[in-house]
Formats: structure tokens, C-alpha cells, sequence
């Protein structure tokens, strides 16, 4: 069967959610360190964008960014 783009385009949307949801769900360091690939981030740039994007989400107080 094939799908429409429209599917698959709510398939990878699906799979991008579960993902945030799951890193979400992990300790700030853990999920950093879930996140590293050649060529990527140094492990504390992911820590800093990590908690960047959880205190600009409201999962964190605004001082934990310092």
C-alpha cells in the first residue's frame, strides 16, 4: 500500500512527538547524552539547549537557565 504525503507527513510527525516526549521524560545530563552523534554538539552544548528548551517551554524555572 501506498501512502499519501499527507500520511507520511503525520507518520514522521508522530514519531518526532514520541521522541520529545520521551527526552522530555529523562534527566537534562541523560537525555544529553541520548542526543550525541558524530559531528553534533559538544555534551554540554546539548545540556545548555536542552535546559534552554525546557525552561522556554515552562518544564523549568527561569533561574535553572543560569
Amino acid at each position: 500500500m501506498t501512502r499519501t504525503r499527507a500520511e507520511a507527513l503525520a507518520g514522521a510527525a508522530r514519531s518526532i512527538v514520541e521522541g520529545l516526549r520521551v527526552s522530555d521524560s529523562l534527566p537534562i545530563e541523560e537525555a544529553a547524552r541520548r542526543a550525541m552523534h558524530a559531528g553534533g554538539p559538544s555534551f554540554e552544548e546539548l545540556v545548555d539547549l536542552i535546559r534552554a528548551r525546557r525552561v522556554r517551554l515552562g518544564m523549568l524555572p527561569e533561574q535553572a537557565a543560569a
